[in-house]
This record gives C-alpha cells, sequence and structure tokens, in this order.
C-alpha cells in the first residue's frame, strides 16, 4: 500500500507538470521490514550492539545488508587497485576488510599491468561485475585518454586516482554504464 500510495502520488504530480518529491515509505514491524531492505536512501537502521531498537521493524545495518544481498539488490562487484608494481600494495587487504565490515558481498583484488591497455581490454574492466578501480602509478595520467569527459579539475591537475562503475539500469535489454574517474578535487565520465 505505501508503494502505490506514492506511485500515485508521484503519477499525480508529474500530470500536473509539479515538481517530483522523493518519497521514502517505511512501514514498521516486521511485515515494514521489506520496505526497508529495498528503500534505496536514507533507510533507518540500528547497530546490533544497541539495547533496544529506535521502532518495530528496525534492522540493523547488518541485516539489511545481508538481505540486500541475499534478495539481489545488492550484486557482487570486483575492485581492484590498478597499476604496476604494485605486490606491496595493501589496498586489497585494507579495501577488503572495509568490505567486510559493511556487510558487502565485493572483492578488491589487483590489476597490476605494465600497459593500461591490457587493463582496459581485460577481462576484469570488460566484466559485467567490474565496480572500479585505485589508479596508481604509472597509470594516472595514462588511463585518461580512455575517459570521454574530463572534469576542468582533472585536466588541469592532469591526473586521476579513482575510477567508479555507474550502471544505469533503466534500459533492462542494454547493459550500459558510465565510469566516472575523480581526482582529488575533480571527476570525469566515461560513458562505454
Amino acid at each position: 500500500m505505501a508503494f502505490d500510495a506514492a506511485a500515485i502520488a508521484y503519477m499525480k504530480l508529474k500530470q500536473e507538470g509539479k515538481p517530483l518529491i522523493p518519497n521514502i515509505s517505511l512501514v514498521l514491524g516486521v511485515v515494514g521490514q521489506q520496505s526497508r531492505v529495498v528503500n534505496p536512501n536514507f533507510t533507518p537502521v540500528t547497530h546490533e550492539n544497541l539495547p533496544m531498537k529506535a521502532a518495530p521493524g528496525q534492522l540493523s545495518a547488518k541485516e539489511l545488508m545481508a538481505m540486500r544481498v541475499d534478495q539481489g539488490i545488492i550484486k557482487p562487484l570486483r575492485y581492484a587497485i590498478l597499476g604496476h608494481n604494485i605486490a606491496y600494495s595493501v589496498s586489497p587487504q585494507m579495501q577488503g576488510s572495509a568490505f567486510v565490515a559493511a556487510g558487502l558481498p565485493h572483492k578488491y583484488g589487483r590489476a597490476d599491468v605494465e600497459d593500461v591497455k591490457d587493463f582496459v581490454q581485460g577481462e576484469l574492466f570488460t566484466s559485467n561485475d567490474f565496480g572500479g578501480a585505485s589508479v596508481t602509478i604509472p597509470h594516472k595520467q595514462v588511463i585518461m585518454p580512455y575517459v570521454d569527459e574530463l572534469s576542468e579539475a582533472a585536466k588541469e591537475i592532469g591526473a586521476v586516482n579513482t575510477l567508479v562503475a555507474k550502471y544505469d539500469n533503466s534500459h533492462p535489454d542494454v547493459q550500459h554504464r558510465k565510469f566516472m574517474v575523480t581526482t582529488q578535487i575533480g571527476l570525469v565520465y566515461l560513458d562505454l
């Protein structure tokens, strides 16, 4: 009922040409837990070590993430540090531990390639479960030609350090993703 009410309100606003106001509908109690699981924004959670829950049916962050993974709402993705001669990097252990702590099913490894072309043409980058990469030496500049749009900040800095795949599921018949590459102060986008 909450979902239907939100859909009706959205439709009416759209028909009347009024601003579309995001709606978050949370149903209380055990029966409402699924509304918390499917809600993409600002879902209130608790922590399993707290003595009580703020509302009936409230889930801990771990419970919420586990349910989203079980239901396929969150799909396991693969991430990597992209560079060369990076066996020393502790990024896989550090990022992997962060995924575990957050209850995320993702994996983080190394993409140790001498030539960045081997990466962008390789299995990880072209797979449907690629989530992104930290970019380190010597590829911080070399990856830039593979990006469609660079922000002014990235152009001025002349380097990037993070690649994030953003998947667009609005067209179920087409696998579409955008890559957002960030520098410390700028963004760039890659559209595949």
